[in-house]
């Protein structure tokens, strides 16, 4: 009985460091599943605004489940970064469109989206936004398009006066630009 308990210590103490280190390891594993969950609710608040609250299954930790939340992670970072592609594309239109308007391209932004205008910090590329961007963008084409439209007009009043008044060509120069 003295020898099977002696046995039993050995054995435990054979025993101990290897469980230490499955327990260090799965401490490790366990980490790494948090930093990839924080990281895939980050990018989900950027994207659609809120973000899902995703529970850690301590119950699963194994490698097979980690990829599968490292590839969705990656889809969500591909998601983001074709979402600020996008996001640029659009401020870029909005700001010549907004110079060639003679509008303030800061406050056209800012009333989008507050945090557009801000240069340094995370840019909101929820759905909402983008749509904001896109409606700006094409109200912004229609002023365009009115104003060409009235020029075009006074342009055209503009050669029928002359027409009338038989206007010298010295004096029609220089209106030549309009």
């Amino acid at each position: 009985s003295d020898q099977k308990a002696g046995s039993l210590k050995a054995e435990l103490r054979a025993i101990l460091p290897e469980l230490e280190e499955m327990k260090k390891r799965k401490t490790e594993r366990r980490n790494q599943f948090l930093e990839v969950l924080e990281q895939i609710q980050k990018i989900q608040l950027e994207i659609y605004a809120t973000s899902y609250k995703t529970i850690l299954d301590e119950s699963d930790l194994s490698l097979r489940k980690l990829e599968e939340l490292q590839a969705q992670l990656q889809a969500l970072e591909k998601e983001k970064s074709d979402r600020l592609e996008q996001l640029l594309d659009q401020m870029n239109t909005l700001s010549s469109l907004c110079l060639v308007l003679g509008m303030d391209f800061t406050q056209t932004i800012h009333e989008i989206h507050p945090g557009l205008a801000e240069t340094e910090g995370t840019k909101s590329i929820s759905n909402e936004v983008i749509g904001r961007l896109a409606a700006a963008i094409q109200r912004l084409r229609e002023v365009k398009i009115e104003r060409m439209q009235r020029i075009q007009n006074v342009a055209f009043s503009l050669l029928e006066l002359w027409n009338l008044m038989d206007t010298p060509a010295e004096e029609q120069q220089m209106f030549q630009s309009v």
